[in-house]
């Protein structure tokens, strides 16, 4: 079986690795843990916001720029979401 988990931050990595125990290896970011007839778990660092929503100007040109009273509020009729920091350059 192959477990993924996705841990919020460094520190929790590694409380992760020693409740779970196991042969820890480090690959491309991650830590693998073979537990034999258990399986492999993977352990994924976040580092920060993995998604956010996009800039008011991607969803109509009027909100480009700064405020204007005569624009707000800027409610979108649906929320669109973008890979944030880290996570967008992983991505390309």
């Amino acid at each position: 079986m192959k477990t993924v988990v996705i841990a919020e931050k460094h520190e929790q990595v590694a409380k992760y690795v020693a409740g779970l125990g196991g042969s820890a290896k480090k690959f491309n970011g991650a830590t693998q843990l073979e537990h034999g007839d258990l399986g492999t778990t993977t352990i994924v660092e976040a580092s920060g916001h993995l998604v956010g929503l996009v800039e008011p100007e991607k969803y109509d040109d009027k909100w480009a720029g700064s405020w204007r009273l005569d624009t707000l509020p800027m409610v979108p009729k649906e929320f669109k979401f973008a890979l944030t920091g880290k996570m967008e350059k992983k991505a390309i």
